[in-house]
């Protein structure tokens, strides 16, 4: 019989970034590629759903926390999956998240707003599920 392979897991480091990352909202965005390469990085996430239930996920560094969420069972509003739609929302209230992809300007992305579907964390967070308009109101207002 063989024995399992063992992955590398370590907590993720706010500002372990790639060199040449793109920027995200509190730190510096990996490209997807220097993610992959990396040891395997789990963060601690604590998320607020919109009834206001708090659950935690274990997020490994090549998920979204819409993904985690959803594989938990969790009901988190979405529909595109690809950071255009507005429909997960969520507001950042501490740690740090990577949003490549998203269509949240840079303003409200440093204001903590975030998208479920492009959200990779790169370091423990705590996250609340807002409702879409929320977001929208406040991309129009820092627009």
């Amino acid at each position: 019989m063989q024995a399992a392979a063992v992955r590398s897991v370590q907590p993720c480091r706010p500002g372990a970034a790639a060199a040449g990352s793109r920027r995200a909202f509190g730190v510096a965005a990996a490209p997807a590629a220097a993610r992959r390469q990396a040891a395997v990085c789990h963060a601690k996430v604590e998320l607020q759903d919109l009834d206001g239930a708090t659950h935690q996920l274990d997020v490994p560094e090549d998920e979204t926390v819409l993904d985690a969420a959803l594989a938990k069972g969790i009901d988190v509003p979405y529909d595109c999956k690809m950071g255009v739609c507005l429909r997960c929302a969520a507001k950042i209230d501490s740690g740090n998240v990577e949003q490549p992809g998203s269509m949240i300007n840079d303003e409200a992305q440093d204001e903590g707003y975030a998208l479920l579907c492009v959200a990779y964390p790169v370091s423990d967070c705590s996250i609340r599920v807002i409702p879409e308009d929320d977001l929208a109101e406040a991309v129009l207002a820092t627009s």
